[in-house]
């Protein structure tokens, strides 16, 4: 294991949720795309 320095924690944890933000919009966006046009609503 590599001594992580003060700041590596907080840098960890802005990319993570700015992870979760992007993949949660890339699910949503999927899912709209894909869950409309296969139910032909629009």
């Amino acid at each position: 294991m590599v001594p992580k320095k003060p700041g590596d924690l907080e840098v960890e944890a802005e990319i993570r949720k700015f992870g979760l933000i992007f993949a949660f919009l890339a699910f949503d966006y999927g899912r709209g795309e894909w869950g409309w046009k296969k139910n032909g609503i629009r």
